[in-house]
C-alpha cells in the first residue's frame, strides 16, 4: 500500500526514541547474555520474544533472568508498542498495514448477514502473525499495548436473532468480548447490529483496494 515504507520507518523511529534498547540491556546484562550477542546489536523485541516463548511453553528462564527482569523487558515492549501505535499516528499506521484486510473481513461479514443462503461455508479462518493482530486491535479501538499471547484468537461472531429477525455480531479476543468504542451495544462487550459494526469500521478505514 502507498506510504507503507514511510509509515513503518516513522513508527520505528518513534519506537526507538521512546524506548531505546541500550538502557534496558545495560540495566540487565543477563538479557544480553541470554541472547548471546553484543548489547548494541540486540533487538529488545527479539530478546523479549525468546523469553516470552519460554514462559508460554512452561520452560525455565535463562540463568540470571528473574521475574523482575522479565517484567522490565515486558514493560519496555509495551512502551515501544505505545510509541508505534498510540495516538493518531498509530491509528494511521494500522490503517495502512491492515486496513484492507479489515475491510475484506467486513465484506465477508456483511455477505453472511445479508445473503446467508449463498454461503458455501459457515466458518472462515484467517491465520496471521501477532504483528498483524496488533494493528487490527488498534483499528477496533481496544488495543491495550500488550503483546498478544501465543496462539491468540480474534473472533467475529455472527448471531441470528429470530425474535427480531436480525443479525447481531460480537467481537471476541481470547474468549473475552471486546468493548468497541464506536459500536453501540458492543461498548460493554455486548452484541451489536452488523450494520453498526461494519459502518463503524468502514468509517475508520479508507478503502483503497480499487487503486491497488
Amino acid at each position: 500500500p502507498a506510504g507503507l515504507v514511510e509509515a513503518l520507518t516513522r513508527a520505528k523511529e518513534r519506537s526507538e526514541a521512546a524506548a531505546p534498547a541500550e538502557p534496558l540491556m545495560e540495566a540487565h546484562p543477563a538479557l544480553a547474555r541470554a541472547a548471546k550477542g553484543p548489547t548494541k546489536a540486540l533487538s529488545a523485541v527479539a530478546v523479549w520474544d525468546s523469553l516470552s516463548r519460554r514462559r508460554d511453553h512452561g520452560l525455565e528462564l535463562p540463568e540470571g533472568i528473574t521475574q523482575a527482569v522479565f517484567t522490565s523487558a515486558d514493560s519496555h515492549i509495551s512502551e515501544k508498542l505505545r510509541a508505534q501505535y498510540g495516538g493518531k499516528e498509530g491509528v494511521a499506521l494500522a490503517q495502512i498495514v491492515v486496513g484492507q484486510l479489515v475491510l475484506a473481513m467486513v465484506d465477508e461479514l456483511t455477505r453472511a448477514a445479508e445473503r446467508p443462503h449463498e454461503l458455501e461455508h459457515k466458518l472462515s479462518v484467517w491465520a496471521a502473525h501477532d504483528t498483524t493482530m496488533i494493528p487490527v486491535l488498534v483499528i477496533l479501538g481496544c488495543y491495550d499495548f500488550l503483546w498478544p499471547p501465543i496462539a491468540s484468537e480474534l473472533r467475529l461472531e455472527l448471531w441470528e436473532c429470530h425474535e427480531h429477525e436480525e443479525h447481531l455480531v460480537r467481537v471476541v479476543f481470547n474468549d473475552k468480548p471486546l468493548k468497541l468504542p464506536f459500536a453501540a451495544g458492543a461498548r460493554e462487550g455486548d452484541f451489536c447490529e452488523v450494520s453498526v459494526l461494519c459502518q463503524g469500521l468502514r468509517a475508520k478505514v479508507p478503502d483503497t483496494r480499487a487503486s491497488l
